[in-house]
């Protein structure tokens, strides 16, 4: 099968490898997790395990919008060269956002509603308070880190994919997550890990 990496995520769960049912792992927030790693910063222990680097609380929006222009935020912050080149990306994607869901009808990437688009959106008290949640990695900001960060993404996935390769397990990678043989779950997991540390 060459096209998997073209499969939605609800198609991917129905792949067999060798006749077994198989299970899809990602990295959550990988670019950010690769700084925080990097730096050997421990996730803020006020957040415990369950820290979202991407979770903002900006009044009037869904946690769903909050989380996706967290996120959004947070690419700017690590692949741009200023605030005002940031504002500028955020600002261009939420455009590009109002544009199909206004003019073509279509669905937000984001969440918003018809009706968010006739208020101000606060981009610039949302790259503040994504800054300050992760005021942690704040050296890697305005740094335009895009190249170094896809660089680290491909050495992860390699180290990943060889680690089963070299075992003589099949492992399909697919951007920022692998798909194994689901018995093989705690071992991806460990080597994403081990990958991410190396």
């Amino acid at each position: 099968m060459s096209n998997f990496q073209t499969l939605k995520p609800d198609t991917r769960k129905q792949i067999m490898i060798d006749g077994e049912p198989v299970v899809e792992i990602d990295f959550n927030s990988l670019h950010t997790s690769i700084c925080y790693s990097s730096l050997c910063v421990d996730i803020p222990s006020e957040f415990g395990d369950k820290f979202d680097p991407y979770t903002i609380e900006l009044k009037g929006y869904s946690d769903f919008t909050n989380r996706k222009l967290g996120k959004l935020c947070m690419m700017a912050l690590l692949n741009t060269t200023s605030r005002r080149s940031a504002l500028g990306v955020i600002n261009a994607e939420i455009q590009e956002d109002r544009d199909l869901v206004v003019d073509k009808g279509g669905k937000s990437n984001f969440g918003f509603e018809l009706k968010d688009f006739d208020k101000i959106i606060k981009v610039s008290e949302a790259l503040d308070l994504t800054y300050e949640r992760n005021v942690a990695i704040e050296e890697y900001f305005f740094k335009d880190n895009s190249k170094w960060l896809q660089n680290k993404e491909s050495e992860i996935a390699e180290y990943v994919v060889s680690y089963f390769s070299q075992r003589n397990e099949p492992c399909l990678c697919i951007h920022d997550s692998f798909i194994v043989k689901e018995r093989l779950a705690d071992t991806l997991e460990k080597a994403m890990i081990d990958g991410d540390l190396s």
